[in-house]
């Protein structure tokens, strides 16, 4: 069942190239009327031609805590993706290669 997601806000961070991949910032979506997701890590990756995501994560002195809750399920997954996707490629430009980024 294809999810209904609106891209709520986008939160650029200026960054360097990493392991072939940029770091673009951050983004916040609904998913339906159900679910709001903050803080979702978005990269490009350069040998793919595509972007990354990671769930978010935050910083407790030396340690890193963990409390956020990992989308399990893949078709919901990969819906975020496409949707993100779609949002980025209005303020991206995907198709260039790693050193004109």
């Amino acid at each position: 069942m294809k999810q209904t997601i609106r891209i709520i806000q986008f939160i650029p961070i200026k960054s360097e190239i990493s392991r072939g991949e940029l770091f673009l910032g951050l983004i916040n979506a609904q998913i339906g009327d159900l679910i709001s997701l903050n803080g979702i890590g978005v990269y490009k990756v350069f040998d793919s031609n595509s972007i990354r995501l990671t769930s978010p994560a935050r910083r407790l002195g030396d340690s890193t805590l963990k409390f956020y809750f990992i989308i399990t399920d893949k078709e919901v997954e990969e819906d975020l993706k496409i949707a993100v996707e779609e949002y980025m490629k209005g303020l991206y430009d995907f198709t260039t290669k790693e050193d004109s980024a």
